[in-house]
């Protein structure tokens, strides 16, 4: 069901079969990463994973090359160079800083990526929360 929830977001959302999205794995949130993986596949949507030992070059990487729609992260993680993932990805994206609730995401590195949702409950400028994606839909819509 929650798996499904994500499905539908991701499809209201915009996304479409074979866009991309990448998910910056992390041991914090588990639970969401197989949801969303799962919810995912559902929607048609390929996932590309980094792991927490990366860095910030394969993070760049990985957005870049891929052309990824999408971005969901830990933001509270570390990395392996001890530096929280909120602070790389905004290091990457400076645009972040200067953005408000509502405003369409327009990272001028990254022009494909059109979502950053994070895990926990910070509000941070430019990024989605995860449990705010979720779109529950009537079981006759739905398939576990």
């Amino acid at each position: 069901m929650y798996s499904s929830a994500f499905a539908f977001g991701l499809l209201q959302a915009g996304y479409t079969r074979g866009d991309k999205f990448v998910l910056f794995a992390d041991e914090t949130s588990s639970a969401e990463q197989l949801v969303a993986q799962m919810g995912a596949i559902k929607a048609g949507v390929s996932v590309v994973t980094l792991t927490d030992k990366e860095n910030a070059d394969a993070l760049d990487h990985a957005l870049s090359s891929t052309k990824a729609k999408g971005l969901i992260f830990a933001p509270d993680a570390m990395m392996a160079n001890k530096q929280s993932r909120i602070n790389t990805i905004n290091k990457l994206m400076p645009e972040l800083s200067k953005m408000y609730l509502g405003d369409e995401l327009n990272v001028a590195k990254y022009p494909n990526l059109k979502q950053i949702i994070q895990t926990g409950f910070k509000a941070i400028r430019g990024v989605n929360m995860y449990k705010d994606l979720t779109v529950y839909a009537s079981p006759q819509y739905s398939s576990h």
